[in-house]
């Protein structure tokens, strides 16, 4: 399967499962992914008049989240390659934060100008990625300004050995059985299984962002290693190999 054919593929299966994609994570996360968001939502700065891209919002957990600390005179751009999953975001912000912009679009390839945003986003969406170190991480660099925020949530492997293998078992065997009974979709949550174990160790992925151009990458861990949070800030140099702000199509967009 091509490139193109992976992300389609992905897409669709979120496209299946957005009705019931929020009861699905309270369900299978115990209600832990809500303080995860608020956890890291804390670490993005806080100042009158930011703009924050929130990349694959999704629903709109974390979007709502980071536009009600904000409060007024900031922007948040929520960003998604669904369709269906922007409009559950816009009906859940309606009327709720007017300082949202829903942007239809692609990680790896944003419609937002370089050099715009204060900091940069992204909850649970990494290990989805085709092409995560080469592709988004470049272009978040190349969206945010100079000393601009990065801040990563993603699902983990816990570090202590019982909790690793309990974890894993979950994660393999009951997450496809929940994911079938609250969305109809197995097959999408047995993807989720293998796209956590796909995904670098955290020391690895910091040194990832460290490549792409971001400096002081740093992680910590959540709830045991079940979710990690990972930070860093642009640096005025560019990424490794030389394509720095001129990565993905233009220095135009919607931001």
């Amino acid at each position: 399967m091509t490139e193109g054919g992976v992300a389609d593929g992905i897409r669709k299966m979120y496209e299946k499962v957005a009705l019931r994609y929020d009861l699905f994570n309270r369900v299978a996360t115990f209600g832990l992914d809500g303080a995860w968001r608020r956890r890291a939502a804390e670490l993005l700065p806080k100042r009158r008049g930011m703009t924050v891209v929130d990349v694959c919002a999704g629903t709109g957990d974390m979007t709502r989240g980071i536009a009600s600390r904000l409060g007024d005179g900031s922007l948040v751009a929520a960003l998604d390659f669904s369709y269906r999953m922007l409009s559950r975001c816009r009906d859940k912000i309606s009327g709720d934060a007017e300082n949202v912009a829903l942007v239809l679009g692609r990680a790896e390839a944003m419609p937002i100008a370089c050099r715009s945003a204060d900091a940069v986003c992204c909850a649970f969406a990494l290990r989805n990625l085709e092409s995560v170190m080469d592709g988004f991480l470049r272009e978040v660099f190349r969206i945010l300004k100079t000393e601009g925020t990065a801040v990563l949530l993603e699902t983990g492997r816990p570090t202590a050995p019982l909790l690793r293998q309990a974890h894993g078992f979950y994660v393999s065997k009951l997450v496809p059985f929940e994911g079938r009974a609250i969305t109809g979709n197995g097959p999408a949550y047995r993807y989720l299984a293998d796209s956590v174990k796909r995904f670098p160790d955290p020391g690895e992925f910091c040194r990832k962002m460290e490549e792409a151009g971001f400096r002081g990458a740093s992680h910590q861990s959540l709830s045991g290693g079940i979710a990690t949070i990972y930070t860093g800030r642009k640096s005025g140099r560019p990424p490794a190999g030389g394509a720095g702000e001129s990565v993905s199509m233009t220095c135009r967009g919607v931001l």
